[in-house]
């Protein structure tokens, strides 16, 4: 994180906050990357007060660690999917934001509520949940590191090396600010444009290396659905909110391709009257 990014993000979220007619409170801890100088309209900024950003901060009570740990099992059972289908275990950055995404979608409101009650920002009995905050927060992260362990278990290599909490917080020393001198920065450019020079020459070599493959069409995915209906159709294990979930994805396709049927073009839409 550094400024320029932080006054790019907190706008976006105004813009959106202004939109939604909505005022909002935003907890900042006391990092350079966090400059206190900004004017928005709907989201005003409170800073804590030094050193008790663990506290205080309910991302820190629980939140960051419990989305972690939804990212890391998926993180993992991707790795795994890919040994078992003989492919070289890779994860590229579309594939981390779609499985941030999802992480973020896993942690629960009450994970969140509890967090909050947690560093005495809200009120324990508005919450959804009755369990205190220590014990659910702490059982939702707990939950997701037997699962990880569990499959770090069936990796001998990373099994034998780390547990589920040291892989689940194996980037805990990475550095998070970004501190730069104007010469600094001035450098950074420098070496960029130069290194984009450099490339520029085997640029048509490596764009014929990494061209993706061309996108799945409807049909494709028609019948890849059919495959994953009948796998479910038949898995003893499956539940009926599984099955729900299979047939909506079904619908979806069936819908869009209802809506292209509908909207194709007729070829006396390209003459004049």
């Amino acid at each position: 994180m550094n400024s320029a990014l932080f006054i790019d993000l907190v706008s976006k979220l105004n813009a959106d906050m202004r939109r939604q007619d909505r005022q909002i409170l935003l907890l900042l801890d006391n990092a350079s990357s966090h400059p206190a100088d900004v004017e928005l309209s709907n989201v005003a900024l409170s800073f804590l007060p030094p050193n008790t950003t663990s506290h205080l901060q309910p991302l820190d009570s629980g939140i960051i660690k419990c989305f972690k740990s939804h990212y890391r099992k998926l993180q993992l059972q991707h790795i795994v999917e890919m040994m078992d289908a003989d492919s070289e275990p890779d994860l590229n950055l579309k594939q981390a934001v779609h499985f941030i995404r999802a992480a973020w979608h896993n942690v629960s409101p009450v994970v969140i509520q509890n967090c909050w009650a947690h560093a005495g920002l809200i009120k324990t009995d508005s919450l959804v949940a009755s369990p205190t905050s220590n014990e659910s927060v702490s059982s939702a992260i707990s939950a997701q590191a037997s699962d990880v362990q569990v499959i770090l278990m069936k990796l001998p290599a990373a099994g034998s090396l780390l547990s589920a909490a040291e892989y689940i917080d194996i980037d805990a020393t990475e550095p998070t600010e970004q501190e730069m001198s104007d010469d600094e920065i001035v450098q950074a450019v420098f070496f960029e444009a130069g290194k984009s020079d450099e490339v520029g020459e085997d640029e048509g070599e490596e764009e014929e290396e990494l061209d993706p493959p061309p996108p799945p069409s409807l049909r494709d995915a028609q019948q890849a659905m059919t495959v994953v209906f009948r796998y479910f159709e038949c898995n003893t294990n499956t539940t009926v909110d599984e099955m729900d979930t299979v047939m909506n994805v079904q619908k979806l396709l069936k819908d869009r391709a209802m809506k292209k049927f509908c909207y194709q073009s007729k070829i006396t839409g390209y003459f004049a009257q």
